[in-house]
């Protein structure tokens, strides 16, 4: 806290500018994807979230058994997720070493604090994403912000 107060004042920045700027961000990100189709008629988006193997082993939690296996997952204040369920792929096999899953979730526009709109509005990029490599990809993440538990169901195992 102390860095914080002592940066701002250094560089004469008042607080209310920065929950100001971080208020229109997060504005911005939600406009952008009720603009670009990521927003249902219900008011959520869909993400995904690529969880490795190592996960599970570490936690304790059950790896799951079969596709569409419904949950809920603990998420902390603010936590990536990906438009893109073949990026989201990538995550869950630990970049090619192994097994994982790729979560679903349909998670409320208010939860969206932030997002990487490198290339998250072109749909079509699906398939390019498919050819190319991990460090070659945008990560087209959302942040997803709460700490209340989000509904998820198993979309894909990765490996």
């Amino acid at each position: 806290d102390d860095f914080i107060k002592i940066y701002l004042k250094e560089k004469n920045i008042k607080l209310n500018k920065v929950f100001q700027a971080m208020k229109y961000d997060r504005q911005f990100n939600q406009n952008m994807l009720k603009r670009y189709g990521f927003v249902d008629d219900a008011g959520n988006v869909k993400v995904y979230r690529g969880v490795s193997k190592s996960y599970f082993d570490e936690t304790g939690i059950p790896f799951p058994k079969d596709y569409g296996e419904v949950a809920q997952m603990a998420v902390n204040s603010a936590e990536s997720w990906s438009t893109n369920a073949t990026l989201a792929e990538k995550f869950a096999s630990s970049h090619g070493r192994g097994l994982g899953i790729v979560f679903e979730a349909e998670v409320p526009i208010e939860r969206v604090i932030g997002s990487n709109f490198s290339f998250a509005h072109i749909k079509e990029w699906d398939s390019i994403y498919k050819k190319m490599k991990f460090s070659e990809l945008g990560e087209m993440e959302i942040i997803i912000g709460g700490t209340r538990p989000v509904n998820v169901k198993v979309f894909e195992f990765g490996g």
